[in-house]
């Protein structure tokens, strides 16, 4: 006998991708293979700049943060989109293209997710986030992203 499919809504799916939920949180048990997702999130630089202001806000202990929050998304890479965000397949033929808006989002999502990434790695389980890296800098530099592309798009 089949379990019954865990559908994940659109909803749901933008709170795990804003660490306001993790996917322990929102699976409550289940199998990865019994979880669906019926359409895909776009996960974007914004999502991501939260989910960074929720972890700094929450300092997890690196082993939840890693195994029910982090590490779930290379599962379900592709209902999140990641593939398109981390990906150097859409890389720009022209230097004018690589500083286009679309694109710095996707260079700035690639450096803050690798830096989640190696930290995750590298530090102890028990170890808090927090004291296995610093979040503010990299809060501050999206920060100043944000700024300097909404005046961007102003002058547009």
């Amino acid at each position: 006998m089949t379990k019954e499919k865990i559908e994940i809504s659109a909803e749901e799916m933008r709170r795990i991708a804003r660490y306001e939920d993790t996917f322990r949180d929102v699976f409550s048990g289940a199998e990865p293979e019994e979880i669906e997702f019926p359409e895909i999130y776009h996960y974007s630089l914004e999502d991501l700049y939260l989910a960074v202001k929720a972890l700094k806000e929450k300092n997890p202990a690196v082993r939840e943060f890693g195994e029910d929050w982090f590490y779930p998304f290379a599962q379900f890479a592709g209902a999140f989109d990641l593939i398109n965000m981390l990906s150097d397949e859409n890389a720009c033929d022209t230097e004018q293209e690589s500083f286009a808006p679309p694109q710095m989002d996707r260079v700035y999502f690639q450096n803050i997710w690798w830096a989640l990434e190696y930290a995750w790695e590298s530090s102890p389980d028990d170890m808090r986030l927090k004291d296995a890296m610093d979040l503010d800098p990299i809060l501050s530099e999206v920060e100043l992203y944000f700024k300097n592309k909404k005046r961007l798009e102003q002058r547009a």
